[in-house]
C-alpha cells in the first residue's frame, strides 16, 4: 500500500534580504520530496532588490504588503493550501531532506502538531557570527524527542494546518516572541511538539556588534512582554535578575572612573573569573560548533558578557514600562 504524502506549504517572510534570499530559494529547488510542495514568500516592504530577485523564481507565489513578521506569517498561512505548513527565514538555507524528514515525523504520530529542529551555522568568518551560532544553539535540545514551547523556532519549524487554524495563527503583535507564543498555545491544547535532529536548516548569523546588540536588546524586551502576557511570573522575574549584572557593570565603570581601585579589584574577583570560566566550559559543550581559532574561543565569554548586559538593559527598560503603567492605573483607581 502506497502512503499518500500530505501537501506541504513553505512560508517565508522577508524584508530587505537581497543578499540572502537567492541562496534560500536555490536550496528549496533542490529539496528531495516526492509529494507536492508550494512556496509562498511574503515581502513585508523591502526597499532593496529582494522582490526583484524573488520574481525570478517562477515556483514562488510572491505576496507584497506592509507587515511585520507575525502578520506576514499569518498572510502566508491564509494564501497557502498545504496540510503541513513549514516556516523558515530569508537568511537560511535548508537541508535537502528538510521537508522529507518533517513529513516523516508527522506521519509517525497524529498527536504531533509541531516539528522543528536546530539552526546549524553556515561557514562564516568573524567572532560575532561564531558567537551567535553557539549562543543560539544553547536553546535547543541535545537530542530528538518531545519538547516544550521554547525549543522550536519558526526559522525551522512546521505545523499541522488544522491546529494552527484552531489557535488562530500567530499573534499579529507578537514580534520577536511569535514562535514561543504560538507553540505555547498549541501545547496548552494537549498537542505534542517534536524536536528532531534530522530537520536541518543552516542559518546565516549577524556579523557586526551593532546588529548583535540590536538583536539581543529587542529579544529581551519581547521575552518580558511574552512572559507577562502568559502570566509566567517566575520567568518574568528571571530576565530582571540579569539587571543585577547590569548594575554591577555600571558600578565597575564608576569605580574605575573614580579610581576606587580596591572596589574594582573586589568586583572583578567576585564577578569576572567565575562567569568567564563557566561560559568557556559551557560553550565547549554546545553541539554543532563552528570552526574557530583558539583566540576566538577565548574571546567568546567576553562577548557573551557584553550581550548579557545589553539583554539586561532591554529587560530593565521593559520593567520600567510595566512599572509606569501600573503606577498610572493605581493613580486612576484612587482618583
Amino acid at each position: 500500500m502506497t502512503l499518500t504524502l500530505p501537501k506541504v506549504s513553505i512560508v517565508v517572510t522577508v524584508k530587505n534580504e537581497e543578499e540572502n534570499i537567492a541562496a534560500l530559494l536555490d536550496s528549496l529547488l533542490k529539496l528531495d520530496f516526492s509529494g507536492e510542495i508550494e512556496t509562498i514568500v511574503v515581502d513585508g516592504g523591502s526597499s532593496d532588490k529582494t522582490i526583484q530577485i524573488v520574481s525570478n523564481y517562477p515556483f514562488v507565489k510572491l505576496i507584497t504588503t506592509k507587515c511585520n513578521t507575525s502578520q506576514g506569517r499569518n498572510i502566508g498561512i491564509k494564501y497557502s493550501s498545504g496540510e503541513i505548513i513549514a516556516f523558515t527565514d530569508g537568511d537560511c538555507v535548508v537541508d535537502r531532506d528538510w521537508i522529507k524528514n518533517i513529513v516523516k515525523h508527522f506521519c509517525k504520530n497524529s498527536e504531533i502538531a509541531v516539528v522543528g529542529g536546530s539552526y546549524l551555522p553556515l561557514d562564516q568568518n568573524g567572532i560575532i557570527a561564531k558567537y551567535l551560532a553557539i549562543y543560539q544553539n544553547t536553546f535547543f535540545p541535545t537530542k530528538s524527542g518531545f519538547t516544550t514551547y521554547q525549543h522550536i523556532g519558526t526559522g525551522n519549524a512546521a505545523f499541522r494546518r488544522k491546529v494552527v487554524e484552531k489557535v488562530e495563527g500567530f499573534d499579529p503583535g507578537g514580534e520577536n516572541y511569535e514562535d514561543d507564543d504560538l507553540n505555547l498555545r498549541i501545547s496548552n491544547l494537549g498537542y505534542k511538539l517534536l524536536f528532531a535532529e534530522d530537520v536541518i536548516v543552516y542559518h546565516k548569523y549577524r556579523t557586526t556588534l551593532k546588529e548583535a546588540s540590536k538583536f539581543a536588546f529587542e529579544r529581551s524586551k519581547a521575552s518580558s512582554i511574552f512572559n507577562r502576557k502568559h502570566k509566567k511570573y517566575r520567568q518574568l522575574l528571571f530576565p530582571y535578575m540579569r539587571t543585577l549584572l547590569l548594575v554591577s557593570g555600571a558600578l565597575l565603570i564608576i569605580n574605575i572612573l573614580t579610581r576606587n581601585f580596591i572596589f574594582v579589584a573586589v568586583e572583578l574577583w567576585l564577578l569576572f573569573p567565575g562567569y568567564y570560566f563557566y561560559k568557556l566550559v559551557r560553550f565547549r559543550t554546545v553541539r554543532h560548533q563552528p570552526r574557530m581559532s583558539l583566540k576566538t574561543r577565548f574571546g567568546l565569554p567576553l562577548l557573551d558578557l557584553y550581550i548579557r548586559l545589553v539583554e539586561s538593559l532591554g529587560s530593565l527598560i521593559e520593567l520600567l514600562k510595566i512599572s509606569t503603567v501600573l503606577s498610572w492605573f493605581r493613580r486612576k483607581s484612587t482618583d
